[in-house]
């Protein structure tokens, strides 16, 4: 038998009713292992959109060494929704919790907690502090849903070495979705009204950038995705993703290490901000374009 969290919740998991994956380790992103190797699994926000894991895809990730487990929010796991406190702010914490019905999943990592729910109806969405320029400054609150997956116990968090943990009055293996709370309908709207003293704002406009090369038919399309990293960086598969700096930092796998390290060894020199994507490593720039 296998060590890691796939092997010790992620059938059980499946059985309740959730879309569990296995997280490639020292990563918050699904995985998979081929040729005794891991990488990102391409494609899992689409294939487990709406479904659960087959009985063969449960077991045979179940034999992966040291394989996270991570859910898919959503339809594939009927509607569940998490509620992922960014901060350890206390009055930014209670503001947020004071608007949320009682949940007894909660889990935690290296800051924050995330709180388990479910609802048909509310979108994935952040909620983040700006600078003028349309810069992130701090996470305040995510909300998981469609499209989004969320790493669970005991799988090990990339940044302190240290196992996720659950601070609830249960485990997410141990209830089924119908049992969670459900979320009202205007949760987005309250948590805005909440967060708003503490500094939450819709994103500015971005600058306007000097257009040279005005008959390139991409331009509009790469300038948009820079303005909107949230909504597709994460789905990428990008080994080692975090947050970082307002922007997100990643392993550029597709090119060897430059100083011969594993690829669990090799820094996030993949740097992506609103103002730009680059590979320090190589010193070399990429458009959204370049990079999906």
């Amino acid at each position: 038998m296998a060590s890691g969290g796939y092997s010790a919740v992620g059938p059980r998991l499946v059985e309740r009713g959730y879309a569990a994956l296995p997280v490639a380790p020292g990563t918050k992103l699904p995985g998979e292992r081929r040729g005794g190797a891991w990488s990102g699994m391409n494609g899992w926000s689409t294939r487990y959109a709406e479904r659960l894991p087959t009985d063969i895809e449960t077991e045979h990730w179940s034999g992966w060494p040291d394989a996270g487990v991570c859910v898919v929010t959503g339809p594939a796991s009927r509607d569940l929704v998490g509620i992922d406190v960014d901060v350890d702010d206390v009055p930014i914490v209670e503001a947020i919790k004071g608007i949320l019905p009682f949940t007894p999943v909660r889990k935690a990592g290296q800051k924050g907690e995330t709180l388990f729910f479910r609802s048909s109806s509310v979108p994935s969405r952040s909620f983040n502090q700006y600078d003028d320029a349309g810069r992130i400054l701090r996470r305040l609150c995510d909300v998981i849903g469609p499209g989004r997956q969320t790493v669970l116990p005991p799988s090990v968090h990339p940044d302190t070495g240290l196992p996720y943990r659950w601070i609830g009055e249960a485990a997410l293996e141990s209830i089924d979705p119908d049992e969670l709370p459900e979320l009202p309908d205007d949760v987005l709207d309250q948590l805005a009204a909440v967060l708003a003293p503490f500094g939450y704002r819709e994103r500015p406009p971005m600058p306007a950038r000097d257009i040279a090369d005005t008959d390139n038919p991409f331009r509009a399309i790469n300038e948009a995705a820079l303005a909107n990293l949230d909504v597709w960086v994460p789905k990428l598969g990008l080994y080692g993703l975090r947050t970082a700096r307002g922007g997100y930092e990643a392993v550029p796998t597709w090119r060897a290490s430059t100083t011969g390290k594993p690829i669990e060894k090799r820094k996030r020199n993949l740097k992506i901000h609103s103002n730009g994507i680059r590979d320090m490593g190589a010193d070399e720039g990429f458009t959204p374009i370049d990079l999906t």
